[in-house]
């Protein structure tokens, strides 16, 4: 790997707390699609195909930290109309509303519980988990809003993920936290940066006593 956003700025300076990521996504809204089209972001494309092959196009869906739309424009375009999306950055919020793919946007810190009356039948988050402040004990904040062994769709930046303990992280988070990981695998994330990435399937087992092992695919 090269050094992580030697050739988009933005993406290596990114602040580790929320005050930080505010005022950053703050001042990159209006650049953000730009410059990841730039660093060769592909991470979108696998979630939403994996998503593709698991859920139906009549599923209720929640999407945690929709941004600027990227991932719920890919969606509509496989036939999803039930979008539901939640950042914290009400800059990257006005650029989602206007893409006009989502059913409803509102903001929200994923370091803190999400409360919500719906129970969702599939969940995605993209580009969201690396080195904080979303790491694996946030997970539970995102399947407690999913129905029992509802799919959430997840990508963690590669670099991250080797240098940030993700799998130990992991670990001790579906222990206890009540879900399991059923799949990683590794995928192109930001290509023209040279960063992989992993794309996983986390289900809520928040009502199951037994725990699955997780499975890594090739």
């Amino acid at each position: 790997m090269t050094d992580f956003g030697k050739k988009t700025p933005q993406i290596s300076e990114l602040p580790k707390t929320n005050s930080g990521q505010l005022k950053h996504y703050a001042q990159w809204a209006g650049t953000y699609d730009t410059d990841l089209d730039q660093a060769g972001y592909e991470a979108p494309t696998h979630a939403v195909a994996l998503m593709a092959k698991l859920v139906s196009i009549d599923a209720q869906i929640i999407e945690f930290g929709c941004g600027t739309g990227l991932v719920g424009e890919l969606l509509a375009g496989h036939g999803y109309q039930r979008v539901v999306g939640i950042d914290q950055s009400p800059e990257m919020l006005d650029k989602a509303k206007n893409r006009s793919c989502y059913q409803s946007l509102r903001e929200h810190d994923l370091t803190q519980p999400l409360i919500d009356d719906i129970r969702y039948e599939a969940g995605v988050c993209v580009g969201v988990c690396a080195f904080g402040p979303v790491l694996a004990q946030h997970i539970l904040h995102m399947t407690a809003v999913l129905v029992e062994h509802a799919p959430l769709i997840l990508t963690i930046n590669g670099k991250a993920w080797n240098d940030h303990d993700w799998v130990e992280q992991l670990d001790e988070a579906q222990q206890r936290d009540g879900f399991i990981v059923e799949f990683i695998n590794t995928i192109p994330y930001l290509t023209n940066e040279d960063v992989d990435g992993k794309l996983l399937i986390v289900r809520n087992t928040r009502f199951e006593s037994e725990v699955e092992c997780t499975q890594e695919f090739s």
